[in-house]
Parts: C-alpha cells; structure tokens; sequence
C-alpha cells in the first residue's frame, strides 16, 4: 500500500493538523490500509465514501470486512465518513434504480456504522476539536468538516446544494468529503471551500504518461483521476481494485498522508 503525501498551505494562522485519507475500500480486507494509517500516525482518518457496498442489505456478508475495518481505524484517530455511490447504490450497473422499497440503508447496517466509532456526515459537518492547547479553534480559527453524500440514488442524480452552500458559508477552515470529483466543475469550484476531498475515479484505473485512462461519469482521459487540483481539490487513486478482471497499471492502492498547515 503506497503513502502518498501532501502539504497543504491554509491561509488561517494556527492550523496545523496531519489526516490519512482513506477512500474506495470497497469493503475488501483493509489491513495493509491499517498499517500505512498507523505509520502515518495520523490526528484524523477522513474518508470521501465508497468504503463499504450497498447497505440496503443486499451486500451485508461481502460488508463484513469493511465494518470490521471502520471499527479498528476509528480506534486510531478520530475518523469522519461520509457515503458514496456505493454505500447507497451498489455496483455501477445498479445506480441509475433507486430501490424498489426506497430504503438505502437498513436500520440494522447504520446501527453498525454508528457502533463502530466513526463520525457519519451525511450532507451535515462537524467541528474538528484539537486537544492540544492552541488558538485555532478561537474564534474564526476553525476546522470544519462536512461530507456531501452522492447524488448518484436521488431521482434528480443532483447532490444537495443546498448543504453545500450552507456549509460553504461557515467561518474558519472548510474540509468537504465529497466522493465524486467531477462534481468540483460543476458545483463547487465557486464555493468557499478550503479543501474538497475527493475518490471514485480510482486513479483512471490504468496510468499512462502520468494521466488515468477511465474514469466513472468522467469518461475516457479523465481530468480528475489522482493529487491535487487548484490547491482546492485533493482526489485518492483509492485503496482497492474493484474493476473485477481489469488491473490496476502503473497505478499503486495509497492512503494519502495530508498536513495541513498554515501558510508560511
């Protein structure tokens, strides 16, 4: 499992915080992700979704060992989640249908999601709370982070942008989850957002010349595949190879390692 690292400059003084970002696990065994997180030795685990399959029940014995994950990584450090297509949706081929009951997610799979530890976002945000003695979370000197869940499932195929915005408007340091990179040119770019976290593309699956080859709703020679964009938008190749008989080609798993500091 590669770690990939990144340095991120915030224009708020008093900030500095390192994150793992974990996305597209796909509820495979996630051991090797637990080793490179705990090199990492991270002060929060943030994950944009994909991390478990369709939570409707239909998928409940291939989740085990995703769930099984999400208990051992929220243990290591504060861990915030928030869904993509496939927690809600299941395999590509499955998300243009809503289901048939119209239940996403059974009560019994989120009473496990809750259990394990982690911080759910789902179209919410919370507060990151430091506990070492510093003046970041004074005032303005804040750390936000919110997940947008996709809106692969919803009738309109739209995320909710309305949370966007309202999150967007926040005072202090934004971070969103938001599990589909190709929602930053059409709905985000223009917000006041400090960081978007990003996966879903898997890092364009095969890697040639540096750029990934396909990529789900972006196509073939996708834009936003893999490292950071306009210093704003910060998408994970993923931890997993979910594209049953098609490997991965000059495109290693990784864990990002993320500190965000300061400016100099």
């Amino acid at each position: 499992m590669k770690i990939t690292s990144f340095e991120i400059y915030a224009d708020i003084p008093g900030i500095d915080v390192k994150a793992a970002v974990v996305a597209d696990l796909h509820s495979h065994d996630g051991t090797e992700v637990l080793r490179a997180i705990e090199s990492i030795s991270p002060d929060i685990i943030l994950s944009p979704g994909d991390m478990l399959e369709r939570l409707d029940g239909g998928d409940d014995e291939r989740n085990a060992k995703g769930l099984e994950f999400l208990n051992f990584a929220s243990k290591l450090a504060p861990y915030y989640y928030s869904f993509g297509n496939h927690e809600l949706c299941g395999a590509h081929s499955e998300t243009k249908q809503i289901p048939k009951n119209g239940q996403r997610i059974s009560r019994e799979n989120m009473d496990k999601i809750k259990g394990s530890g982690v911080h759910l976002l789902w179209d919410s945000y919370e507060e990151y709370i430091s506990f070492d003695i510093s003046d970041f979370n004074v005032g303005q000197n804040k750390i936000y982070i919110g997940g947008l869940v996709s809106g692969r499932c919803r009738e309109d195929n739209m995320p909710d942008l309305n949370f966007a915005k309202k999150f967007s408007l926040l005072k202090g340091y934004k971070i969103l989850l938001c599990h589909h990179p190709e929602y930053y040119p059409k709905y985000l770019k223009d917000l006041d957002i400090d960081l978007i976290i990003s996966g879903h593309a898997h890092g364009g699956q095969w890697r040639i010349f540096g750029r990934g080859v396909y990529a789900p709703d972006q196509g073939l020679f996708p834009k936003y595949t893999s490292g950071l964009y306009d210093n704003r938008l910060l998408v994970s190749r993923g931890t997993c190879n979910n594209a049953g008989l098609i490997p991965r080609l000059f495109n290693p798993c990784e864990v990002l390692s993320v500190h965000i500091c300061s400016a100099k």
